[in-house]
């Protein structure tokens, strides 16, 4: 595979995800009006940040996921440089202009501020190469949370992105506010500066304009401090020694609503009647009696609540099939001799 016609909206998503599967001749962009069997001629090039203003060089910062709209006099297709600041077109015979453009002109300079080749008359493949330079000292930090892992559990995972929308490269902290009263901090990556009452405090260092980073957090919940429904809020912070061009968006609150255990977890009785196993399990999940007892029908409920499968039987070796059902954790709730038990499984 060489070349892949996507909608704008998808490009970054999909040149992911192209370098994800190792494809290393392989490019996307969103001008999809080719003739088959036509010659195809490429635009190329690199794109630098220049930070200090002396002249885009190797040392300087590459240019990830800068836009790049190639225009044939009518019809007009979006690339992104990749994380090395490099970008690859295939066209065809015309002629085109390539014109790159920043998320905030008003921070930034670019040169040349658009390029013309006209093929066949040029040489393929054609290389422009973009410089952008400050165009003047913008300080502009942005943070971000978001839930990441939160399947109706006592734990959630969150996740903390900030980047560097700014001119200048910065070092600061992140803080994360939430109720110390209801949450236990569990686990980071990376971990944690400093922990205090309600508050996780990590510092960053040298984050260069256009760089993005994340830290994902574990928290545990307080049960029953913390009941089903209610609302947690979660506040992040960037900051720095720099005075903020647009500090609106140096904070980020997040509210997750809780949501646990809508069925009764295993009951002390279930362990003296019968024996679970294995669990977690991919195919089979076995239930063996300990005593006698008359099995009327065993359910099993999804962590919705929902009811999946329905079995009956009265063998002391009961063996249930549960391939078809998907991966999470599931309930079982166990009617016999006119009285209730309850389990739990994970289905891998």
């Amino acid at each position: 595979m060489q070349y892949v016609c996507v909608d704008g909206a998808q490009l970054i998503e999909i040149e992911d995800q192209i370098a994800q599967y190792g494809y290393t001749n392989c490019y996307a962009n969103s001008l999809c009006s080719f003739n088959q069997g036509e010659v195809f001629y490429t635009l190329s090039g690199n794109v630098k940040y220049d930070e200090n203003n002396d002249g885009c060089s190797s040392v300087d910062i590459d240019y990830k996921d800068l836009m790049l709209t190639v225009l044939d006099g009518t019809n007009s297709g979006d690339l992104y440089s990749n994380s090395n600041g490099d970008y690859h077109f295939n066209v065809q015979a015309g002629n085109y202009s390539i014109t790159p453009t920043v998320p905030n002109a008003t921070y930034f300079n670019i040169s040349p501020t658009t390029t013309s080749v006209a093929f066949q008359d040029m040489s393929s493949p054609y290389i422009q190469d973009f410089c952008i330079t400050p165009a003047g000292s913008y300080p502009d930090l942005k943070i971000s949370i978001e839930t990441i892992d939160s399947d109706y559990d006592y734990t959630a995972t969150y996740r903390i992105n900030y980047s560097n929308q700014g001119t200048m490269t910065q070092s600061g902290f992140v803080n994360l506010g939430f109720d110390d009263n209801v949450i236990d901090f569990s686990s980071a990556n990376p971990m944690v500066s400093e922990q205090n009452t309600n508050e996780l405090i990590w510092e960053f260092i040298d984050l260069k304009p256009f760089e993005t980073r994340s830290i994902e957090f574990i928290l545990d919940f307080n049960v029953p401090t913390i009941n089903n429904g209610d609302v947690l809020n979660f506040i992040g912070n960037i900051s720095s020694d720099l005075t903020e061009i647009t500090p609106s968006d140096n904070v980020f609150n997040l509210e997750h609503t809780f949501q646990c255990c809508l069925l009764d977890v295993p009951s002390f009785e279930f362990s003296d009647y019968f024996i679970q196993y294995p669990n977690p399990t991919n195919d089979f999940l076995n239930l063996k009696m300990k005593r006698q007892i008359h099995v009327e029908s065993i359910i099993i409920f999804d962590i919705l609540g929902q009811e999946v499968k329905k079995v009956s039987s009265n063998n002391e070796h009961i063996k249930i099939d549960v391939s078809n059902l998907k991966s999470g954790h599931y309930f079982i709730k166990i009617l016999a001799s006119q009285k209730e038990f309850f389990t739990r499984f994970i289905r891998k």
